[in-house]
Formats: C-alpha cells, sequence, structure tokens
C-alpha cells in the first residue's frame, strides 16, 4: 500500500498526506486540525502516528498549521522555516533519506521565500513527486523527477486571465515570474519532459480560484498527454482524494 490524501490545494491552504504500509508523512500544513484529523481518519491513523512533516516553505497558505504538528520532527531543506518560530530537521538536496519507511528527496525550487523545495518520495519502487509554488525547475531537478509513478504538479494560472484579472501589474509579474508560479502552459511543457513508462496519473494542484478555471486546466494537460497514456486529473481546494500509487 502506497498512496496520498489531499486534504486542501491552493491559495487557502495546503497540506497532503502520503501513506504506506510502514508509515505516514504529511507535507505542508496550511489547514485546521480538523481538516488533517479527517485526513488521517480514512486510513484508520492520528496526528499521532506521523512520522514526520515535510516543509516545501514557509508562506502562510503552506504552514498556518503547523503548530497542530511541531511536536513531529519537521524536515526540509536548511533554512526553510528561518523567519518562524519553528526548526526544521535539514535534508541535503538531491540526498535521500529515510523517514517512516519511505526514501525522501528534497530538490530545490524557485519561489520567493528562503530555501524552497519540492519532493520525491518512494516506496517499494514507486514513485511519487510533489512540486508546487515554483517558477521554474532547473535541469538537474528535472532528471530526478523522471519518470515517476504519479505527479501532484503545479498548474497555478491561466496566461490570459492572469493578466486580464485587474490585479495590479507588480503582482502579476512576480506570479508569472521565475520566483511565482508555474502556469498552465509551462506545467504540461515540464510534464511531457518527465512523464515515462510508469507514469500513471498526473493530478494538478494549487490552481488560483481567480486565475484559472479547472476546465481550462484539464483541456490544457489533457491535450498535451494525448496519447502518452498518462491520466490528468485536478486536485480540488477543499475536496478530499485519496488515491492508491
Amino acid at each position: 500500500m502506497f498512496g496520498f490524501i489531499n486534504l486542501g490545494s491552493g491559495s487557502k491552504g495546503n497540506a497532503t498526506i502520503v501513506y504506506s504500509d510502514d508509515g505516514v508523512l504529511l507535507i505542508d500544513m496550511g489547514l485546521t486540525k480538523a481538516k488533517l484529523k479527517e485526513g488521517l481518519a480514512l486510513i484508520n491513523k492520528q496526528i499521532d502516528d506521523l512520522d514526520g512533516v515535510l516543509v516545501t516553505h514557509d508562506h502562510n497558505d503552506h504552514i498556518k498549521g503547523l503548530g497542530f504538528v511541531s511536536h513531529k520532527p519537521l524536515y526540509g531543506r536548511e533554512g526553510v522555516l528561518s523567519y518562524r518560530e519553528y526548526t526544521e530537521t535539514p535534508i541535503a538536496d538531491f540526498a535521500p533519506v529515510e523517514i517512516g519507511g519511505f526514501n525522501v528527496t528534497v530538490l530545490p525550487t524557485s519561489h520567493d521565500a528562503p530555501s524552497p523545495g519540492c519532493y520525491l518520495i518512494e516506496y517499494k519502487g514507486k514513485k511519487l513527486a510533489y512540486v508546487t509554488d515554483t517558477g521554474r525547475l532547473k535541469k538537474p531537478v528535472l532528471a530526478m523527477l523522471r519518470d515517476c509513478d504519479c505527479y501532484i504538479f503545479e498548474s497555478n494560472y491561466d496566461i490570459y486571465m492572469l493578466e486580464h484579472s485587474g490585479r495590479p501589474k507588480v503582482l502579476i509579474r512576480r506570479i508569472e515570474g521565475t520566483k511565482g508560479h508555474l502556469g498552465n502552459i509551462e506545467s504540461s511543457e515540464y510534464l511531457l519532459k518527465l512523464i515515462g513508462p510508469h507514469t500513471k496519473k498526473v493530478f494538478l494542484a494549487h490552481i488560483s480560484e481567480e486565475c484559472n478555471d479547472k476546465k481550462i486546466v484539464l483541456e490544457q494537460h489533457r491535450g498535451a498527454l494525448e496519447g502518452t497514456g498518462v491520466e490528468a486529473d485536478v486536485l480540488w481546494q477543499w475536496k478530499t482524494t485519496r488515491y492508491e500509487l
């Protein structure tokens, strides 16, 4: 058994449970304690059963509920929580570590936060990639993320909707910049470089409610992935999704 439970994905809050026969991890905690307990109940687990929390970066929609799990080890790139009251157990880039029976690798991303990262999680030969909140991915990171069984991958904005959103120009430039977010086009282009023979499923994540549309997201990605045999779906903001690899 190896899978994940999405608790929330987007600007209102992010958290994902990763579970197996041997352990349970949490990626980020930007939601309520009740929401976390609800997700853990699906696999008959409680907060005390968590083996650790993987932190991607310190923006509030990813860590505002961290106090509920701060008694557990908090992992991330060195300095990821440098401006917060919490302290991470640092993981070196590109160097797998064993946490709760998983092999966990943190990889550098490009976002306007201290030491942001994404995660490659391996268990008994299967691989799950969790990649959100980044404006670009460098070649060494792409090389590590190739041919995963499943991707949770950012597809934050539609460029037309973003440019015509009425948002301040400085905010638009920040979102579409190299330290912002991946849009639908960039996301689909990266995924085409990443998917391989083992890839079965792609979940599009961190979708903007104001500057994107789930129908557009799926049309973009399904069109790009046509003929690959890979299925694309969306992680809805507040809909709990359970998926096993």
